[in-house]
């Protein structure tokens, strides 16, 4: 499960007061209490038709499954509430359901610990897609001198065990998402050994899902169709001289990828899980810039800017919901040329 959901119906003048008490207080004060993993809220209202039958309501009313049951009948004095709230809830478990009234509809997304409920899965799919429907991705205007470049943001089951010092694994998370990474090869002049999203410069008359599901057969031998597309993130301007383009693709349970030896040393499929850890990001500040440094921790190690910026952007976007950017943070100095 991506997300858990609460049903209710309520006037349409509450509608609004429910709505606004979920995102501004109840969220935030069983976040200060210590109760861990409420993000992405969505909350959807449709009147109810005056021809559902009142019994179908039975299943909506006060049909409680999140929060870790803290709306239930158990909980409900847990002073979480304004009493109006409370007072409220109980009133309107004493009224019929109007035709006039709202359905009140809260799905809420749950990353909490190892976020196990991340699946490689349609809803999975469905959910991320949502969120970069939502999300106005900002186009970077190409500077004199830069080149346009894609990189591929894939989304794929874990499958086996990461390879990467620090990431536990157990059999059963391998049909948890992962994000599509790889070590660059050694043999490479620039960027040698470093992690990387596959990706290269935009060729003439291309647009960036080409450019990125091209790269993506080209170094990993992952073939897929613009039918996978399923959003782009912020352009993120590098010291190096590229205008990154990240597309995201949905890759799915994938099997059979193959390291393209000229520009790969591995492949990494890392769990999206990893990437919602607490300590991440990390931000460093340097005396060549006045924005820090952005990386992100992956096991025992760490991924740096300007991979790891698009990557904190997934994070924001796709999982959290929200519209957070990234062009501003900076790159490790060694990464300037």
């Amino acid at each position: 499960m991506i997300a858990q959901e609460w049903h209710s119906w309520t006037t349409t003048a509450n509608a609004d007061i429910y709505e606004t008490l979920l995102r501004e207080n109840i969220l935030p004060r069983l976040e200060a209490k210590g109760i861990p993993g409420y993000r992405g809220v969505q909350v959807w209202r449709h009147i109810i038709n005056d021809v559902v039958k009142k019994q179908d309501f039975a299943s909506l009313r006060f049909n409680i499954i999140f929060f870790f049951d803290t709306f239930s009948q158990a909980q409900k004095a847990e002073p979480l509430f304004p009493n109006m709230i409370q007072a409220n809830v109980a009133f309107n478990t004493q009224m019929e359901p109007q035709a006039t009234y709202y359905e009140v509809v809260v799905r809420v997304d749950q990353p909490q610990g190892r976020m196990s409920h991340l699946y490689c899965d349609d809803e999975l799919r469905h959910y991320i897609t949502a969120n970069l429907r939502d999300f106005a991705f900002q186009s970077a205007a190409l500077e004199e001198g830069k080149r346009a470049a894609a990189v591929a943001v894939t989304i794929v089951h874990v499958a086996h065990q990461p390879e990467v010092y620090g990431i536990p694994f157990e059999p059963s998370w391998e049909d948890d998402a992962a994000i599509l990474l790889t070590r660059r090869s050694a043999k490479l002049k620039k960027h040698a050994g470093q992690w990387a999203l596959p990706g290269g410069r935009i060729d003439q008359g291309e647009r960036p899902e080409e450019t990125a599901l091209r790269e993506l057969e080209e170094e990993v031998g992952l073939k897929l169709g613009m039918e996978r597309i399923i959003g782009r993130l912020d352009d993120y301007t590098t010291r190096s001289g590229f205008t990154i383009k990240p597309v995201v693709i949905w890759g799915g349970r994938v099997t059979g990828l193959v390291a393209n030896p000229g520009e790969v040393q591995a492949i990494h499929r890392i769990p999206i899980a990893e990437f919602m850890r607490e300590d991440a990001p990390i931000l460093q500040n340097i005396p060549e810039s006045e924005n820090p440094v952005l990386l992100m921790p992956v096991g025992d190690s760490w991924i740096a800017a300007p991979t790891a910026a698009i990557l904190y952007q997934f994070r924001e976007v796709c999982i959290l919901g929200k519209p957070t950017r990234v062009a501003h943070f900076e790159q490790p100095y060694f990464a300037w040329k």
